[in-house]
């Protein structure tokens, strides 16, 4: 329970029935927007809609009006398909610029994949040894989002599939 149903407070909550009413319905010709119980709400106050989780309405000039959901904007990722022979196909989904690991029989495999700046659907994946002291980067791939696959140049070598990303906004 949270502390206002603790206490015995009601959550604020308006039906559909009162989204869009004409302005007579609005008290003593204030501003401000009635909800089923009658209770005022001052001009921009924002209200979830009974019964539908994540759906809002706003109060405009003494009215109720439905208030589109806004995105939340996505983290930038990349998610690659990584293939070998007599293997699984794992998918990495990672931010970019972090390491993704991956072992392959004895070897251990370190996956960074960066955007590509000259080409916007381009993504550079650096492969690092993660067995050598100090580790060092082997190789590095140069793939598409959502185009072919390409083959590392390591022993065993595997292939990279770029399946989707994201840049940030």
């Amino acid at each position: 329970m949270t502390a206002e149903g603790a206490l015995g407070f009601i959550p604020p909550e308006v039906s559909r029935a009162p989204i869009g009413a004409p302005l007579s319905a609005v008290a003593n010709g204030s501003h401000n927007c009635l909800d089923d119980r009658g209770a005022e709400y001052s001009e921009g106050a924002v209200v979830p809609i009974k019964l539908e989780p994540g759906r809002m309405v706003r109060c405009t000039g003494g009215q109720w009006t439905d208030r589109a959901p806004t995105g939340v904007p996505a983290n930038p990722f990349v998610e690659m398909e990584v293939t070998w022979p007599n293997g699984p196909t794992p998918r990495l989904k990672v931010r970019p610029g972090q390491m993704a690991s991956i072992r392959i029989g004895a070897s251990d495999w370190g996956l960074v994949p960066t955007f590509d700046d000259a080409d916007p659907a381009g993504i550079r994946v650096e492969i690092y040894d993660l067995k050598a002291e100090p580790r060092h980067r082997l190789t590095e791939l140069v793939a598409t989002s959502n185009g072919p696959a390409v083959t590392s140049e390591t022993t065993p070598a595997f292939t990279v599939r770029v399946v989707s990303s994201k840049r940030s906004r």
